[in-house]
């Protein structure tokens, strides 16, 4: 398991590139750590003064990445085998290019993993505005006419709450009142089950 490091990776392959920047231009790593340092605030800012101090002192750039411990240890690993073989510079550009793409990846993972989480919250609002507003309205629209919502329909308008909050029961007469309307308890003779259906009385 790879332990916790302080920069990510796109802040592992700027600080790679930037190295490689200063090879090529021919300034002191030293020198030019510090300039990074001056960039940066809190733990950052820490690790690249340590790093400077380190180099300063005459340690190698291995010595320093691993004392300060603010880098993966895979960049540890790579920084000493270009000092060993005198490919420094190709290997900080290759670990530059290598935490870039690792980090571009892990981006498009977490957008991709992003989409269908948004994509489902929108189908609950939908949903919920279709409970919560829109079958309200057909039943009201339905019992203007006499009748009301019934089978799935019916059941989803319960689920919202609308017709448990429109539903009372008469306690002088023990009759059903939905929506303001007098419902009867009729017998139903297909299934041999009382139930509720829509008579009105008026």
């Amino acid at each position: 398991m790879e332990k916790e490091t302080i920069l990510t990776d796109l802040e592992t392959a700027l600080f790679c590139r930037s190295l490689t920047l200063q090879l090529q231009a021919g300034i002191s790593l030293a020198d030019g750590i510090y300039l990074l340092a001056e960039d940066e605030t809190g733990r950052k800012q820490d690790c690249f003064r340590r790093m400077a101090a380190g180099l300063d002192s005459g340690m190698t750039l291995f010595d320093v990445l691993e004392e300060a411990a603010c880098l993966p240890e895979y960049v540890c690993t790579m920084v000493q085998i270009g000092q060993q073989t005198g490919k420094l510079e190709q290997t900080l550009r290759s670990l530059g290019d290598y935490y870039e793409q690792r980090s571009r990846q892990k981006r498009q993972i977490k957008q991709a993993l992003a989409y269908p989480g948004l994509v489902f919250v929108l189908m609950l609002v939908v949903v919920t505005v279709l409970l919560v507003k829109v079958l309200p309205i057909f039943d009201g629209v339905y019992g203007s006419l006499g009748s009301r919502l019934t089978g799935i329909a019916a059941g989803l308008l319960i689920l919202s709450g609308e017709e448990l909050k429109l539903t009372r029961l008469d306690p002088d007469s023990g009759q059903v009142i939905v929506d303001g309307r007098i419902q009867s308890l009729e017998y139903d003779r297909p299934t041999g089950r009382r139930g509720l259906f829509a008579r009105f009385r008026g």
